[in-house]
């Protein structure tokens, strides 16, 4: 029989780590086309159970902490969110926790080689790909930063 002191500190670290856990689901389930909830948990952290419980047990208890949470639902027996915008919200902060995570979306969102020459009418043959690379990132407070 666990030690209920144990159990107790495993459920507080859970739901400590819980908004970390909705961003991950939210990304491997966007970015990763992870078909199902246990698919897009099998490598966070969460998903090795500690010793007191078995993984079936600790999918459950994660599952049960996730739906009282109001950001996922249960549809067809599935976690899932309930509207696309709440998973893209998510999964894009899950994208840009860190200060290098985030220098590599931008790199990669105002990436400056898709431009559109000052020309009128713009026409679809308008549209080109710039040979030269502007350094939009000290806009943003980067000072270097390589793709």
């Amino acid at each position: 029989m666990p030690d209920r002191d144990a159990v107790t500190s495993a459920a507080s670290a859970a739901r400590d780590q819980l908004p970390d856990l909705v961003g991950h689901l939210a990304f491997r389930l966007l970015y990763a086309r992870a078909e199902t909830f246990a698919d897009a948990l099998d490598d966070h952290p969460l998903s090795r159970p500690p010793t007191l419980l078995s993984a079936p047990d600790l999918h459950g208890s994660l599952r049960e902490m996730l739906s009282v949470t109001g950001l996922l639902t249960v549809q067809d027996g599935e976690l899932a969110f309930p509207h696309r915008t709440f998973m893209e919200y998510h999964a894009a902060r899950h994208a840009t926790r860190t200060r290098e995570d985030r220098a590599w979306e931008i790199w990669h969102l105002l990436d400056s080689r898709w431009v559109r020459p000052p020309t009128w009418p713009f026409t679809r043959t308008t549209w080109s790909m710039c040979v030269v690379k502007v350094n939009l990132f000290p806009l943003f407070g980067f000072t270097a930063c390589a793709p």
